[in-house]
């Protein structure tokens, strides 16, 4: 063996190593800023759509599920979602009623779902250190807090992770000449589409990104095997949707509500949220729209070359097509892949300015401590004495779904306990909630009290 030979592969080795390292330490610093923002809510109860989605089907209703709607209880919207059921009544069998169990598995699943999407940022050419502040300020957005707080909005982790590793294989596929890459892609993404039927908006965008790194870091592939990927994705999603219509014909159909698409589009870009509950919220919020002006403006009136604007219009168009559910439904916890895809578009933008390493750094770190401060208080919402969860557990346990729901009996129990100890014990109590709700702003109780005690939070569950 030559000298150079054996140089080549001591070199190949130590570069394989230091790659290895800075994605364990993407994946550490991913993970320990969700735990960050999560740790006030660990031990949270299940509330709202948790009480009877999270728990070990049967038999009967786990093979229901693929024949039919995912809801066995059949009050939630009817969807074709037989991978949801089946990921949620495995998470039970291995967590139960450990609520910070579940947690943990979400913020892990969260901290791989960004450190993929990390990952395809720096193939695309961004750089990492840039990669990683914009991907956190959309993991610790005010909108994306559902996803590992909420016990239910783990789903969209879940099939984040699927989308993330279908997209990882597409573009290592178009690196060699593994078909095992290729077949592992479309499995990934077929599965995240019997997930949510809503992926169907992120195939355009495993499409686009694949089509422009084919273009920008693979040309010696062959575009052919790129447009086969395409034709089996196509052929596939067609027939999900058939199947879909004719095993669940009231599920909701694709929507044509382009205020909707305009709405998710906004929220996107607005990670703080519209909510100003004081001061430092004020600022902070009126800081990011400077921002955001500053960056639109320079955008138009800078010239820089077409092919330097490539990667941001990429990330635009994908950010387009990550709104489109918002067609259908307009929610702010659907919004995980645009505001990551958002921050991604600024992110290249910042690169195509081409500003020092530490002023792009300085700059993203005063928005992260914002976008941390405004979601600290957005997770409040979540906590069992906020008074809008009180009225939805009470929906549940006396309400509109008390007789169609099957929640678990302890959990049953533990929940009529934490209304009774707020004098919620019947289906009457719960029609003075709004009269509590409004005394509360008015008492200015609007964080969780030391004892049990109702509170009105300042930023309500799916507020803007």
């Amino acid at each position: 063996m030559s000298l150079n030979h054996f140089l080549n592969i001591h070199i190949r080795i130590e570069n394989t190593r230091l790659q290895q390292t800075r994605w364990m330490i993407t994946f550490c610093v991913f993970f320990l800023f969700c735990f960050g923002m999560a740790l006030p809510a660990l031990s949270y109860p299940m509330a709202y759509d948790d009480l009877h989605l999270i728990r070990s089907f049967s038999p009967q209703e786990l093979r229901a599920a693929f024949v039919n709607t995912y809801d066995s209880d059949g009050f939630e919207n009817p969807g074709f979602r037989p991978i949801m059921t089946l990921f949620n009544h495995t998470r039970y069998q291995f967590f139960g009623e450990q609520v910070i169990t579940h947690r943990l598995f979400m913020i892990t699943m969260s901290a791989t779902f960004y450190t993929m999407m990390t990952w395809i940022a720096t193939r695309i050419g961004m750089p990492w250190m840039t990669a990683i502040f914009v991907n956190l300020l959309s993991c610790c957005s005010k909108y994306n807090t559902y996803h590992y707080i909420w016990l239910t909005d783990g789903i969209f982790l879940f099939q984040g992770c699927l989308f993330g590793m279908a997209t990882v294989f597409l573009l290592l596929w178009l690196d060699s000449d593994r078909i095992s890459l290729f077949v592992s892609s479309i499995i990934s993404l077929f599965i995240a589409l019997l997930t949510r039927e809503d992926t169907i908006a992120f195939i355009p965008i495993i499409i686009l990104i694949g089509f422009y790194y084919r273009q920008n870091h693979a040309r010696r592939t062959s575009i052919t095997r790129l447009y086969l990927f395409v034709v089996i994705t196509i052929a596939y999603t067609i027939l999900f949707f058939v199947l879909r219509h004719i095993l669940t014909p009231n599920a909701l159909g694709v929507g044509l509500n382009v205020q909707g698409l305009f709405l998710h589009l906004l929220l996107s870009f607005n990670i703080m949220g519209m909510i100003r509950f004081n001061s430092v919220s004020y600022l902070f919020i009126l800081l990011w729209t400077i921002l955001l002006i500053m960056l639109i403006v320079g955008l138009l009136i800078t010239r820089i070359p077409f092919t330097r604007r490539q990667s941001s219009l990429l990330w635009l168009g994908c950010t387009v097509s990550a709104c489109a559910p918002g067609l259908t439904v307009t929610r702010v916890n659907l919004l995980m892949f645009s505001t990551t895809f958002a921050m991604l578009f600024i992110g290249s933008i910042l690169t195509d300015f081409k500003l020092r390493p530490w002023q792009s750094h300085s700059l993203m770190t005063v928005l992260l401590i914002g976008t941390m401060y405004i979601s600290s208080v957005q997770i409040q919402s979540f906590h069992p004495y906020n008074l809008q969860t009180i009225m939805l557990n009470g929906e549940f346990i006396y309400g509109q779904y008390a007789q169609a729901a099957t929640i678990p009996p302890g959990r049953r129990a533990q929940v009529v306990q934490q209304l009774a100890q707020v004098q919620i014990t019947s289906a009457s109590d719960l029609q003075g909630l709004p009269h509590a709700f409004q005394a509360a702003v008015q008492a200015d109780i609007r964080t969780p009290q030391s004892v049990p005690q109702p509170f009105a939070a300042y930023c309500e569950w799916f507020s803007y």
